[in-house]
C-alpha cells in the first residue's frame, strides 16, 4: 500500500476475529494503520458484525485524532478526488441511507444477504485473503 499511493484504504469490517483481541494484535494493527496515515493516505474502517463500535473507536482515539481516519458506524458518503463513495457498516435492522442530491459512484459495505447459499463451493480465509475450494 505504501508504495502504490492509493487514493484511500478501506477495511471492510471484522478487523479482529474476536471482540477482545490480544493486545499485541491490536498494537500491530494500529502500527500498520498509523504507517498509512503518516503517508497522508486516508483510511476508512467500516464496522462489521464482529466489531463493536467502542472497540474500533478506541483504536482511533489511541492513535490520536487524525483528519484522514474515518470510522464508519452508520451509512456514510465520503468524497475522494471528486468521486462519491457510500460506506455501509453492518446493520442489524435495515439501512437508512444518507440523503444526497447525487447518488454516490461506488459502494463498499459489510453486508449480510438473506437467502444466499454458497452452493458446491465454500470460501476459506487464508492470511487475509479469501480462496475458494471444492467441498470434500
Amino acid at each position: 500500500v505504501l508504495n502504490k499511493a492509493p487514493t484511500f484504504v478501506v477495511f471492510l469490517g471484522d478487523i479482529f476475529d474476536s471482540i477482545n483481541p490480544p493486545e499485541v494484535i491490536r498494537r500491530l494493527f494500529m502500527a500498520r494503520v498509523k504507517r498509512i496515515l503518516d503517508k497522508e493516505i486516508p483510511v476508512v474502517i467500516i464496522i462489521g458484525n464482529h466489531d463493536t463500535n467502542g472497540q474500533v473507536f478506541s483504536l482511533s482515539s489511541e492513535m490520536g485524532l487524525h483528519d484522514k481516519l474515518f470510522v464508519v458506524a452508520k451509512p456514510t458518503v465520503l468524497d475522494f478526488d471528486m468521486v462519491g463513495f457510500l460506506f455501509l457498516p453492518w446493520q442489524k435492522d435495515g439501512i437508512d441511507l444518507p440523503k444526497r442530491s447525487k447518488l454516490p459512484d461506488f459502494c463498499f459495505g459489510h453486508l449480510e444477504v438473506d437467502g444466499v447459499e454458497l452452493g458446491v463451493q465454500h470460501y476459506v480465509l487464508k492470511i487475509g485473503r479469501a480462496s475458494c475450494r471444492e467441498r470434500v
